[in-house]
């Protein structure tokens, strides 16, 4: 026997030797936990603020959902599809979203944004969202752009534009645009050289799809004059986006 003890929680046994335990604890950890501060309930309420605060951005939800880059094309899908859990967007509304917006026409370039929307992409997208979603779907009026930003102004009063909204006055109530980039003026490099960005990098207005909340569209910097919700009683005259 080896002048050696087991030392578990105060065990005194001598153990054998190339053995850490006794036959008692042999395999067992000591656990420290009652040597760390308690967990008060202020303690308890920052982290969970915090967690909500995470979970609303979309990219560090695509992040904590990203799959090893094995999976290739599959990978990317899922991740891109459960990037909207924060905001109650279920990963089968997400993907047919993609599945509509992929046969409307081209969107890779400013250029060929402005083209589709000229075809009547717009009304051409969300008609057929309405197909794939049936009861899910309707249809948000806006009317007369403003972009504000510095020194920065544009203004198009008489600019009509429209945008699909799924699961309206629900949980899971979404804006759907694939064409807001269009609307997005470049960005212009100020006299130091930096980049003067109208709109945030992070904002969901920047993807590829527009997925988001009403507040998160409504709330950017693009400013309505003029926005008619699904129900709204006031006279219609439906936008084109042309």
């Amino acid at each position: 026997m080896a002048g050696k003890f087991c030392g578990f929680n105060g065990c005194r046994r001598v153990v054998r030797d190339g053995e850490t335990r006794c036959w008692q604890h042999k395999g067992l950890v000591e656990d420290h936990s009652s040597d760390s501060s308690p967990v008060t309930f202020v303690d308890l309420k920052d982290r969970a603020s915090r967690w909500r605060k995470a979970t609303r951005n979309t990219g560090f939800m695509r992040k904590l959902f990203s799959p090893p880059e094995s999976l290739g094309d599959d990978g990317a899908r899922f991740s891109r599809d459960n990037a909207y859990t924060p905001i109650d967007v279920a990963p089968e509304t997400v993907s047919t979203i993609y599945e509509v917006a992929g046969k409307i026409g081209p969107r890779s370039t400013k250029d060929e944004l402005g083209r589709t929307i000229a075809s009547g992409g717009v009304t051409r997208f969300i008609d057929s969202l309405e197909q794939a979603m049936p009861g899910r779907v309707s249809r948000v009026e806006l009317e007369g752009l403003s972009i504000e930003k510095g020194t920065r102004k544009i203004d198009a009063p008489d600019y009509r534009y429209l945008v699909a909204c799924v699961d309206y006055g629900e949980d899971s109530e979404i804006i759907v645009d694939p064409f807001v980039r269009a609307l997005i003026p470049d960005s212009k490099a100020s006299a130091s050289g930096s980049s003067d960005d109208i709109i945030d990098l992070a904002s969901p207005l920047r993807d590829d799809i527009a997925i988001c909340t009403m507040a998160e569209y409504l709330g950017q910097e693009l400013a309505w004059k003029n926005i008619r919700l699904p129900g709204d009683s006031r006279g219609n005259t439906a936008p084109t986006g042309q």
